[in-house]
């Protein structure tokens, strides 16, 4: 019974729509957002207080979409 479980619940997970968060967090990002946010990634890395008011706008933009990014970020 429990094998008959664990072979059926990723199938009705499927049929759902869930789908793990690393998944649906890149869903998320146009192709264009992710290639900037690649190519911003310094801003993740910088001080708060050595942003420029461009680069904060990048990273509070990026921040705002992803909650998983966010959350990293915070524990940084």
């Amino acid at each position: 019974m429990l094998s008959l479980i664990v072979f059926i619940l990723p199938y009705i997970c499927y049929v759902l729509g869930f789908r793990k968060s690393e998944n649906s967090c890149t869903a998320k990002f146009h192709d264009y957002d992710r290639k900037k946010c690649k190519r911003m990634r310094h801003v993740f890395y910088k001080k708060q207080s050595k942003l420029t008011k461009k680069q904060q706008w990048y990273l509070d933009c990026y921040l705002h979409m992803s909650p998983d990014l966010k959350r990293a970020h915070e524990l940084k």
